[in-house]
C-alpha cells in the first residue's frame, strides 16, 4: 500500500488474500497531508470491517523500527487496531496460516 498511485485494487487484493486464508505482510500507507490517502493500521481495521470481516478473528502483528533500538511489535486482533496510531515505519502481518509441522498433528 504504500504508493502514490491509488491502492483501490490492492485493496481488493488485500481482501481476496483474507478470505483465501492466506497470510499477508503489508506495509501501510501514510499520508498525513492528505487524510484521504492516509491508510495506516486504523484505517485498515475500519477498512476491512466495513466490508464484512470480522475483525475480532483475525491475528495480526504490528512491527515498528525494524532493527532499530526503538524497535516494538505489536500482537493482537485486527479489530484492536482501530483508534491506534503506529509510525510510518511500520509493517504489518497478518497471520493466518497454520505452519505444516508434526508439531500440529494430533
Amino acid at each position: 500500500m504504500h504508493i502514490s498511485t491509488s491502492i483501490e485494487e490492492k485493496k481488493l487484493e488485500l481482501q481476496k488474500a483474507l478470505i483465501d486464508g492466506f497470510s499477508v505482510i503489508l506495509v501501510p500507507r501514510p499520508w498525513p497531508k492528505e487524510p484521504s490517502k492516509h491508510f495506516m493500521q486504523s484505517e485498515i481495521a475500519i477498512y476491512l470491517r466495513e466490508h464484512g470481516f470480522d475483525t475480532s478473528k483475525i491475528k495480526v502483528h504490528v512491527f515498528e523500527f525494524l532493527t532499530t533500538e526503538k524497535e516494538t511489535h505489536f500482537i493482537g486482533k485486527v479489530k484492536d487496531l482501530e483508534g491506534k496510531e503506529f509510525s510510518d515505519l511500520s509493517v504489518m502481518v497478518f497471520d493466518q496460516t497454520k505452519l505444516e509441522s508434526y508439531i500440529n498433528f494430533k
